[in-house]
């Protein structure tokens, strides 16, 4: 492959068909994958902590009921902060008062589960100073209005690179403020990376 580059609040499409090696470059990134080279890092392990990656689990991880959205946000006692990132994710309606960041959440939609799991996400970025955020198909469980201006909110907020895996509408990604694309076109036992300039796709 080319060399990727990411440069700093560089927004990034990971666009390529299932099993074509997203996941796994993400991962390598990160240092999971024995033998990936990143130019400059002798160990990538040593960058793990330098990532925050929010992918299924960390969705099936929030509890349905019986925790308050303080108590998810591990007693986070910002709440100009907290009321910030419910707006960047829709769900200052939910959360209108502050006193509701402490009262019991019940009965969450999938598409909310979602919502709170990037909120705690982004305050995981913010808190420990990460420097760059992977988000891996953030957009399920949401609809096709809210996951474009979501995932919009979060891309325009955060003043850090974000690897984005996405699997929503073509159309829904014109709208959505990404600078760069990295394409995988798997081949016979290979997968291909390119990038490019979003404004080319």
């Amino acid at each position: 492959a080319e060399n990727l580059q990411i440069d700093s609040n560089d927004k990034i499409l990971l666009k390529g068909q299932t099993g074509a090696g997203k996941t796994q470059l993400v991962n390598s990134i990160q240092g999971l994958v024995h033998g990936s080279i990143i130019s400059e890092i002798s160990d990538p392990r040593t960058i793990q902590h330098a990532f925050e990656y929010m992918n299924q689990q960390t969705r099936e991880s929030i509890p349905s009921t019986g925790l308050s959205l303080r108590d998810l946000l591990e007693g986070e006692t910002d709440n100009t902060l907290i009321s910030d990132l419910l707006k960047v994710v829709m769900l200052d309606i939910k959360f209108s008062n502050k006193s509701s960041y402490d009262s019991k959440i019940s009965g969450l939609s999938g598409g909310e589960k979602m919502r709170l799991s990037l909120v705690f996400t982004l305050l995981e970025t913010i808190k420990k100073k990460k420097q760059i955020l992977i988000l891996d198909e953030p957009e399920q469980g949401l609809d096709e209005s809210t996951r474009r201006q979501v995932i919009s909110n979060i891309l325009n907020y955060l003043n850090l690179p974000i690897i984005c895996i996405y699997h929503g509408s073509s159309l829904d990604l014109l709208k959505m403020p990404f600078n760069k694309i990295w394409e995988f076109d798997h081949k016979n036992t290979h997968t291909q990376v390119s990038q490019f300039n979003f404004i080319n796709y």
